[in-house]
């Protein structure tokens, strides 16, 4: 067994969080986080993050004003709270990993199986009073992305999904990525969907 260095460890952590970029600030400042607390998620936002706090998927805030809220496989009462957490102008990063890993068939320990569409997510985070939502593809998966794909930019979408490739993608050539985006039951291939939005002002 490989046994890592104390940096390839810490290199390894910055790199889970790559999406950081996604933000208009990438430094990680006062983080709000839900979620699994021994995740390779959690414990890169404890080593990255200046101030770092935890809370209960159910439980109402405590205190507010954080720059960023942290989410993993939300539900949609859950986003709700985040936007509590939430600074005026803080972001808001989720990772909604779907239900259903189609690949092996089985289920993932997820709290919510209700199948959302990736525009349903978009359409939640607007009517909660979220602005300039965005969702992204991480391929392959959130702890291995090698590619964080815009779904909501039209030319990068099509562009991915016109290409041929040796995994799912093939299977979908035929399929636009605009029906991705509206279907639930095709979002749920993509399985690894971020979500970003900035809290209003």
């Amino acid at each position: 067994m490989k046994i890592l260095s104390r940096t390839d460890s810490i290199l390894q952590l910055s790199r889970r969080l790559d999406w950081r970029f996604l933000l208009p600030e990438p430094q990680l400042r006062r983080v709000a986080y839900c979620g699994p607390e021994h995740s390779t998620l959690a414990i890169a936002l404890r080593e990255f993050s200046e101030e770092f706090h935890t809370f209960a998927p159910t439980a109402p805030p405590s205190e507010g004003g954080f720059d960023v809220a942290v989410l993993a496989a939300p539900t949609v009462p859950q986003l709700a709270i985040a936007q509590q957490w939430l600074a005026p102008g803080g972001h808001l990063y989720a990772e909604a990993q779907h239900a259903w890993d189609w690949r092996t068939e089985r289920k993932l320990p997820v709290r919510s199986r209700k199948a959302l569409s990736i525009e349903d997510w978009l359409e939640n985070l607007a009517r909660l009073g979220f602005v300039e939502s965005k969702a992204y593809w991480h391929r392959p998966s959130f702890e291995r992305a090698v590619q964080i794909i815009p779904l909501h930019d039209d030319g990068a979408r099509d562009f991915v999904f016109a290409r041929r490739s040796d995994d799912f993608m093939s299977q979908l050539k035929s399929v636009t990525g605009r029906s991705v985006m509206k279907n639930a039951w095709l979002a749920r291939l993509l399985q690894c969907v971020s979500l970003v939005a900035r809290k209003q002002p």
